[in-house]
């Protein structure tokens, strides 16, 4: 439940300056408004969750971490690395609560960790980008 920040944001100027040098397929400018872009996306999601609930929905490791994957793949990429997270997170959650639920005689209640699942759909966004680009338009 611990994403270091060693692996997230100190990465981050290592993409700029990829970016600044045209090693990574987008533009400076791109890469730093993709990295606050994927930083406060969830930011404002779990503040969102925070003002209604009074409790923390997402932990802060995530941030950081889509805060990388937008610097390293862009605003799509990290549009897309939210949305396939999401998806397979979701898909995990309800198989976790059917299995629980069936199966088993524990409370349903638990903590799944989104991190992985954002990495699994940035690696998905890398292997399989001009798929999704031709699935959009």
């Amino acid at each position: 439940m611990l994403i270091s920040r060693y692996v997230t944001l100190f990465l981050v100027p290592v993409a700029f300056i990829l970016s600044w040098f045209n090693m990574i397929p987008i533009s400076f400018y791109s890469s730093i408004i993709s990295a606050f872009f994927g930083f406060f996306s969830l930011f404002f999601i779990n503040y969102t969750f925070r003002w209604y609930t009074h409790k923390n929905g997402i932990g802060e490791g995530d941030f950081d971490l889509l805060c990388f994957i937008g610097a390293f793949t862009g605003i799509f990429g990290c549009w897309a690395s939210l949305t396939i997270g999401s998806l397979l997170g979701s898909l995990f959650g309800l198989i976790s609560i059917f299995y629980t639920h069936y199966f088993t005689t524990k409370a349903i209640s638990k903590q799944i960790p989104f991190g992985p699942f954002l990495a699994i759909g940035a690696i998905i966004y890398i292997f399989y980008q001009s798929h999704l680009y031709a699935f959009i338009s």
